[in-house]
């Protein structure tokens, strides 16, 4: 099976502390310990693969899909959240979330058809869709019968 692989560049910090203590905390010490990438759904059909992102507060002039070789390249521009700058007489008790820079990269099957590729933002999802080559579609043969 022919799948989105996401690459990991190089052993980060972040990961391998949140790895150790994990095994200690569980999972919920992620929301403790976020590296602050949106949340990913990825998904493959017979047609294509996609790929959902979780931004909410961002616009389509936030973020920039660049296609590298076979590497898909998502990332904000930079990112200024208007709720924290616009309001200076405002101190915060509680902040859950904010907008802050991300980069992903995800490696692109051979079976990927890159001008194919879509994205669309609506409603704080970003939902890329990239479809397969038309050589790599299922095909159903007829038989006839002489």
């Amino acid at each position: 099976m022919k799948s989105l692989v996401k690459v990991n560049e190089f052993n980060r910090p972040e990961t391998m502390f949140k790895d150790f203590f994990d095994s200690f905390l569980g999972s919920d010490f992620d929301a403790f310990y976020s590296s602050g990438r949106p949340a990913a759904n990825i998904f493959h059909n017979k047609a294509g693969f996609g790929i959902e992102l979780s931004i909410p507060g961002y616009d389509k002039a936030d973020v920039q899909i660049d296609i590298e070789g076979r590497h898909l390249l998502i990332q904000s521009v930079e990112v200024e959240d208007k709720a924290a700058s616009e309001s200076d007489n405002m101190s915060y008790v509680r902040r859950d979330f904010t907008k802050r820079p991300f980069k992903m990269k995800y490696t692109l099957p051979k079976v990927a058809d890159v001008n194919g590729l879509t994205a669309k933002l609506e409603h704080g999802i970003l939902n890329i869709y990239v479809p397969k080559v038309e050589e790599a579609l299922p095909k159903q043969i007829k038989v006839e019968i002489a």
